[in-house]
């Protein structure tokens, strides 16, 4: 992964789904704040313990990152349970992340797992996006997943969380 070290200028960086599960190996965290002036990171991510560990190690590289924007493609869900045997640790991952703006949720198990240990870990957020797949489900589905996310136990107090439906 010596392909990062070429981005230690970078401001931005976006990166595809495949690309962020080969970043989830050990060797990358050995070497950490090679990405001192990254302040914004867009991933395409499966929901996977390899995206989680991606994402660890990403803000491991990265502490400065400010904006994350999530772009989820979930055809290769990992079960939670898996995620917890991983062993990831976020608690000072996420201190200096502002916004946290989320597309292609599905509304499912996973993606609240991954929404709580951003939301417990981010004291300074600022602001919290959702953007829901338009997929095959009720009003009360909706209502379910917003109540869900709303409920989600956070560092930050004064954090702006929207949710809505992509059409």
């Amino acid at each position: 992964m010596k392909f990062l070290k070429s981005f230690h200028n970078a401001g931005v960086l976006k990166l595809s789904p495949g690309i962020v599960e080969v970043i989830s190996g050990p060797e990358l965290v050995s070497e950490p704040s090679q990405l001192c002036n990254l302040r914004r990171l867009k991933l395409q991510l499966w929901l996977t313990r390899g995206s989680l560990c991606a994402l660890q190690v990403l803000f491991t590289m990265a502490p400065s990152i400010e904006s994350l924007h999530l772009s989820i493609h979930s055809n290769s869900l990992d079960k939670v349970e898996d995620w917890d045997a991983a062993g990831l640790s976020f608690s000072t991952m996420f201190q200096h992340l502002k916004l946290i703006k989320v597309r292609g949720a599905v509304r499912c198990s996973n993606e609240l797992v991954l929404l709580e240990s951003l939301l417990r870990n981010a004291p300074v957020l600022e602001q919290l996006i959702v953007f829901t797949c338009d997929i095959d489900s009720n009003d009360n589905q909706l209502k379910d997943f917003n109540e869900k996310i709303l409920g989600l136990p956070r560092a930050s107090q004064s954090i702006r969380i929207s949710i809505s439906s992509l059409s």
